[in-house]
């Protein structure tokens, strides 16, 4: 498994590149960002999605992110984690209300436990 954390801020940029090469099937993105994402972020979002086709990206909004010891607004963390041997399915569903989360889980879970 190799495994690489990157922070992004409007005015830093990225503090080390995110490496492209590890994109594949077997690559997991997790990206955390500010819930109000200027465009400079969203187009910095937009181009992880470009430079790892392959790879699963996940990620959610947060109102501050986490990097190291560090806590900041208005930035993007992403973790980038390629795997050796794990195979990855990306599932998704829209959530309507609160009970349909537990409805969600529930399904996905018979899913995704033959795969």
């Amino acid at each position: 498994m190799e495994f690489s954390l990157h922070r992004y801020t409007v005015e830093e940029k990225w503090d080390h590149p995110l490496d492209s090469a590890m994109d594949s099937p077997q690559t997991l993105i997790v990206v955390f960002v500010t819930a109000r994402p200027e465009e400079e972020l969203c187009s910095e979002l937009a181009g992880i999605h470009v430079s790892f086709p392959n790879s699963v990206v996940v990620g959610c909004s947060s109102s501050g992110e986490i990097y190291g010891e560090v806590l900041s607004d208005d930035s993007i963390i992403a973790a980038v984690i390629h795997f050796a041997d794990t195979r990855l399915k990306l599932v998704h569903s829209e959530i309507t209300d609160a009970e349909h989360i537990f409805r969600c889980r529930d399904e996905r879970g018979r899913t995704t436990a033959g795969a």
